[in-house]
C-alpha cells in the first residue's frame, strides 16, 4: 500500500460556507447536495449536538453511496470490516485512516488486528449517525486496498 500524501496546507483547503458554520443543514438540503454531488467530495462540518440523528429515508439513501459491505447497526452506528494479508498493511490502512479522519476533523472507532481494520462511525454528540459519518465512510472507500 502506498503511503497516504500529506493534508492540503491549511490555506489550501477548500473553505466551508458561511452555512456550515451556523448549524447543521436542514434535511431538504442535505438531499438536493448529495443530488447533485458525491458524499466523497463533501467535507464534513462539525457537530455540536442539539440536532436529530438522520431519519431511515435519509439513511437509505447516502448507504447507496457507499460500498455495499457497510452496514447500519442498531440504527447509531456504520460498521465495515476491511481485510488485509498481515498486520503491517491492516496498520498502514489504519494510519490512512487516521491521516482522513483528521483532516476531516471527524474521527470513527478502529480496530486494528492481525489482517483486518474494523471502522465503526457515529456521531457521539447526538448518539447516532450524521451525514459527516457518511462522508467520512464514502472517502475511507476511495483508500485503494491492496
Amino acid at each position: 500500500m502506498r503511503p497516504a500524501a500529506p493534508p492540503p496546507a491549511r490555506g489550501a483547503m477548500r473553505p466551508r460556507p458561511a452555512l456550515a458554520r451556523a448549524g447543521p443543514a436542514p434535511l431538504h438540503w442535505i438531499m438536493a447536495e448529495t443530488e447533485s454531488g458525491s458524499l466523497a467530495s463533501r467535507t464534513c462540518v462539525p457537530c455540536r449536538g442539539g440536532v436529530p440523528t438522520l431519519p431511515e429515508d435519509v439513511i437509505l439513501m447516502f448507504l447507496k453511496e457507499l460500498d455495499d459491505q457497510w452496514r447500519v447497526v442498531e440504527g447509531k452506528r456504520l460498521e465495515r470490516e476491511f481485510r488485509f494479508k498481515n498486520f503491517r498493511q491492516s496498520m498502514a490502512f489504519a494510519q490512512v485512516i487516521g491521516a482522513i479522519a483528521e483532516e476531516q476533523k471527524h474521527h470513527p472507532d478502529l480496530c486494528v488486528g492481525w489482517g483486518y481494520v474494523r471502522v465503526a462511525l457515529s456521531t457521539h454528540a447526538i448518539g447516532g449517525l450524521h451525514e459527516n459519518d457518511f462522508i467520512l465512510a464514502a472517502r475511507i472507500d476511495r483508500v485503494p486496498l491492496e
